[in-house]
């Protein structure tokens, strides 16, 4: 029956977060965050002991500062205090509820080893979950029209969908080091099973072509390749041997089916020349010279986009308030351009509404968490602290140039999280179960 209770939080788990950050699936995932309540209400009723919580500081700490933080911002600096404050309430309040629900599960637990167990795979799945559902569109579109349509998958398009198989790579790439490294699987599979998962993955990717995909890919490949070699004890020919194959084969498999990277020099040399007027840039769709010498709009843009967002950080280094879209705001008082909502950089418009400061307290938040995963992976030999960090910098990274710092996106991060901080957190008491 314990077992069944951890399984059963992964089932929801996988199933909310598959959905978080995907247009029209609201409801869905508001269904599978009631099905967490009740599990967690029924863990709490059904619970032998007393509670025992994973030790939490700095974390708990920097996390209560930047709360703080977005109260006071609200109140005192925002022109918008009213919908500053709301949006507070509504999304952060909401983050840290299930934040709180995650550890509260770990707490809670009559059998720890078992629910960390499936909050790790429960966050896996609801990555691989949009790998397999790739897959099975494009092998579809295949069979009926004879080609791929790249970019898309069964519930979205590339922009929605990257992040989630990017994810999955994360702990693949985890897994593998934590069997070289430590001797132990982070997922409960063969590693013939992982390296096929992992193949599926790039594959899924290369379909999808996102250009961030590619590059956190790589990132991830590299960082990974790295910490094999430098902690293999022994065997390292070995180690070098299999982290070159899989570099190479993450390297290139992607671009099997589309390389949306191969004028990238040239249009981002062309996009520093030639967007000096921020205004024409951006009442323009694209500029009719890219048509003749092959510049990527995507990176024209986004080098515009990015600039203005940085004019609009020195304008307003304090911020504009949480939840009130300070770009689009700073776009419309600056250059009389209504519409737009992003800078295309989670990190640039998170930084316009919720200030210098705020960007400081999430940047440090995230190193303890990271420096949290790194204690377990290294100290502890927990294969979960690997799998934290490598998805705190697949989504972190991500937002640099790409915008998914919010909404239910970043209360999808924020559950993911703080499930696999649950997964490698020391507890604070005794405990022969943890």
């Amino acid at each position: 029956m314990k077992d069944f209770d951890a399984k059963f939080g992964a089932i929801w788990l996988a199933g909310a977060l598959a959905l978080n950050g995907i247009p029209g699936t609201g409801i869905y995932r508001s269904l599978f965050l009631l099905l967490g309540v009740v599990h967690l209400i029924w863990t709490i009723r059904n619970h032998l002991g007393k509670p025992i919580w994973p030790a939490h500081r700095p974390e708990s700490a920097l996390l209560l500062i930047l709360t703080l933080w977005f109260t006071a911002q609200a109140l005192t600096l925002s022109d918008m205090p009213v919908e500053s404050l709301k949006a507070v309430a509504s999304h952060w309040g909401k983050i840290l509820i299930v934040i709180f629900m995650m550890v509260a599960f770990l707490a809670y637990s009559n059998d720890r080893p078992a629910t960390r167990r499936w909050l790790i795979l429960g966050v896996f799945l609801s990555g691989f979950f949009h790998v397999f559902a790739t897959l099975g569109f494009q092998i579809w579109e295949l069979a009926t029209t004879a080609d791929f349509r790249i970019g898309e998958s069964l519930l979205g398009n590339y922009g929605y969908i990257s992040p989630y198989t990017t994810a999955a790579a994360s702990f693949l790439f985890a897994d593998f080091v934590s069997r070289l490294v430590l001797s132990k699987p982070l997922l409960p599979f063969r590693v013939e099973v992982t390296g096929l998962f992992l193949l599926c993955t790039l594959i899924a990717e290369g379909l999808l072509a996102a250009k961030t995909g590619y590059l956190m890919l790589a990132i991830q490949c590299v960082i990974a390749g790295g910490i094999m070699i430098a902690f293999s004890k022994g065997h390292r020919g070995r180690v070098i041997a299999i982290t070159s194959i899989v570099l190479i084969l993450t390297l290139t498999t992607p671009f099997l089916f589309a390389n949306r990277w191969g004028n990238s020099i040239h249009s981002i040399a062309y996009s520093v020349e030639h967007t000096n007027d921020i205004r024409a840039t951006l009442t323009e769709s694209y500029d009719q010279k890219h048509q003749t010498i092959h510049v990527d709009n995507s990176f024209f843009l986004r080098y515009a986009w990015g600039k203005a967002g940085l004019e609009a950080i020195a304008a307003h280094p304090l911020g504009y308030g949480y939840g009130t879209i300070g770009y689009g705001r700073h776009i419309q008082e600056q250059y009389g351009v209504s519409g737009v909502v992003s800078s295309h950089s989670g990190w640039i418009d998170f930084t316009i509404d919720n200030g210098i400061p705020g960007f400081l307290l999430l940047l440090l938040l995230m190193v303890a968490i990271g420096q949290r995963g790194w204690n377990a992976f290294i100290l502890a030999r927990h294969p979960a602290g690997l799998a934290l960090i490598f998805y705190v910098i697949n989504y972190m990274g991500r937002c640099v140039i790409d915008g998914h710092l919010v909404g239910s996106r970043l209360t999808g991060f924020a559950i993911a999280t703080a499930a696999l901080w649950a997964a490698c957190a020391p507890l604070r008491d005794a405990d022969p179960s943890n």
